[in-house]
């Protein structure tokens, strides 16, 4: 029989073994995540892209691995940068606007951008055919619109509006004036109300739904027909030349817009019809005002979004 030391110190020798075993198990486990987490992270896929004005000469070059976005840009030159293009000198039609994620790829993209020379405003003042009376109501940019056609605008049409404000000027203020204006029209009128109001409020406007459909509600039962003029563009890199920081972007506008087209214009909330001006001026072109502040348009870029305003509502 084994004497009980030799026992004990077998047994002792087992378990010192098995531990060995058991911890070189754990220490070759870890080694190998390790080397595989180095090797993972150094075989992230790096991209480089080359945003070139318009010309074709390099504006800045973006190293990225993970999720990038376009940037927007100040021409500085008061032409208007509407997006990227991978084709030189386009005016039109980017087929990326800032704010858009970059493809994960090498590839060099252009500035699109939209000239002076070629915003023209319309040859003649349209008028609704649909309509005896068409209302504007909105702040700084439709009093911006006003002011461009001075005393040319249809007799028919009244612009209310208010540099500056928002949603509480329309409730103080706004629309008491635009109902009195309303209740003073025939019975038979055919009358359409053109809401445009938001930039002022791209950091609160979890109101406007509800009370926009209140205002609706109160129009419709006076024969108006309500339509939502979508937030119009910006260009962020303008403004902070302009001001020296980002007081409105790009994506703040695309957020808006999608709120007021799901939450106002679409399906079973539709209590409004949707004039996307916003895409039209971004795909086709606009130009900002003499201060080039990115936010306000020339004379000729308000021609144009009331004439495609009113083409939309016929």
């Amino acid at each position: 029989m084994m004497k009980r030391e030799n026992l004990k110190k077998l047994l002792t020798g087992a378990v010192l073994g098995l531990a060995v075993f058991c911890l070189t198990v754990v220490l070759t486990f870890a080694g190998t995540q390790l080397v595989s987490a180095a090797v993972k992270k150094n075989s992230v896929k790096k991209y480089t892209v080359t945003l070139c004005k318009p010309d074709g000469k390099i504006w800045k070059k973006i190293n990225f691995s993970g999720k990038k976005k376009f940037p927007s840009a100040d021409t500085r030159d008061g032409n208007m940068f509407l997006g990227w293009s991978r084709s030189k000198k386009k005016t039109k039609k980017p087929s990326y606007y800032a704010d858009d994620i970059i493809p994960r790829k090498n590839a060099v993209y252009y500035m699109v951008t939209f000239r002076k020379n070629q915003d023209k405003a319309p040859a003649k003042i349209r008028q609704s055919s649909n309509y005896d009376n068409v209302w504007f109501v909105g702040d700084s940019r439709f009093l911006g619109m006003k002011h461009a056609f001075k005393k040319t605008i249809p007799s028919n049409v009244s612009i209310i509006c208010k540099g500056g404000k928002g949603l509480g000027w329309f409730r103080r203020t706004g629309f008491d004036k635009l109902l009195e204006q309303v209740k003073e029209m025939p019975a038979e009128s055919r009358m359409a109300v053109v809401i445009n109001l938001g930039v002022n409020d791209l950091n609160n406007y979890s109101e406007y739904p509800n009370y926009m459909k209140k205002v609706s509600e109160v129009l419709t039962s006076y024969g108006c027909d309500m339509y939502y003029m979508s937030v119009n563009p910006v260009n962020s890199a303008m403004i902070r030349n302009y001001r020296g920081y980002y007081a409105r972007t790009e994506k703040q506008i695309r957020n808006i817009n999608k709120m007021i087209y799901n939450k106002l214009c679409s399906g079973s909330n539709k209590c409004y019809t949707y004039v996307d001006t916003n895409n039209y001026l971004r795909r086709y072109g606009w130009i900002s005002n003499n201060r080039n502040d990115g936010v306000h348009y020339s004379d000729e870029t308000y021609k144009r979004i009331y004439d495609y305003c009113i083409r939309c509502i016929g």
